[in-house]
């Protein structure tokens, strides 16, 4: 059973790669039906595992409930026959025989189960690996189309650096820590040679200054910032100035 759950726990995780990198690359157009496909892909992957679980668990009906039939039990089964007299010529005389009342024992293995019994689970097994060779193919053929889809993100990455060259600009890198659009304008600043206040702290970050800055900037008109806050103006000042928010 371990080795099966840790099998199970690889093929979600497997298929879940999958259909985040689907879901990644999918455009507007193509995003309702890439969804669909992986809602199918994941349900189906449910279903297998909880047969697979049921089959080596040995519940009851596991192997009839895999393959979609519901069967009673053999030992339900009834063979009812009528003591008949069944007669025949041979060389035209009439003989009487007697038919047996009595049903024939069942074909047992070895271990006395039903050999009819003993069948069914190999069924199973059989059709929940074809049940699982058609998801693998369906799960590589979406890892292919996958790779065939735009990469979005990098077709914006690049029309906005020709935009940029044309313009005159340059990228500059900026450390995503929680101060990074304040550090970006900082750097902006600098850029143009614009102080960030009149007599700096020396040894102070100068996000910390722009950050200051846009603080006070809030505080001195409140009338135009409080209706947009979902919390007390004085609280949303405290995080600019001190915290990383």
């Amino acid at each position: 059973m371990e080795d099966l759950q840790a099998r199970h726990r690889k093929e979600q995780r497997d298929l879940q790669s999958r259909v985040t990198q689907k879901k990644k690359q999918a455009s507007k157009k193509t995003r309702k039906g890439v969804n669909d496909e992986c809602e199918k892909l994941e349900a189906e992957l449910r279903e297998k595992h909880a047969a697979e679980i049921a089959l080596l668990s040995g519940e009851p009906n596991a192997a009839t409930e895999v393959d979609g039939l519901s069967e009673p039990p053999l030992d339900d089964l009834t063979l009812e026959r009528d003591v008949e007299d069944a007669t025949h010529r041979t060389n035209g005389t009439q003989h009487v025989t007697d038919v047996s009342d009595e049903r024939a024992p069942p074909d047992t293995d070895s271990n006395g189960t039903p050999a009819s019994q003993t069948k069914k689970p190999n069924k199973a097994k059989a059709r929940l690996a074809k049940r699982a060779l058609e998801q693998e193919q369906q799960a590589q053929q979406a890892a292919e189309e996958a790779k065939n889809l735009p990469d979005l993100k990098q077709q914006q990455r690049e029309r906005m650096l020709e935009y940029m060259t044309e313009c005159g600009l340059r990228e500059k890198e900026i450390r995503a820590d929680g101060h990074c659009l304040y550090a970006a304008v900082a750097d902006q600043l600098e850029q143009l040679r614009i102080p960030l206040v009149l007599a700096p702290v020396e040894g102070t970050p100068a996000y910390r200054l722009v950050r200051a800055a846009a603080a006070e900037y809030l505080e001195r008109h409140p009338d135009d910032f409080e209706p947009f806050l979902d919390e007390p103006l004085a609280e949303y000042l405290q995080k600019i100035r001190e915290t990383g928010e």
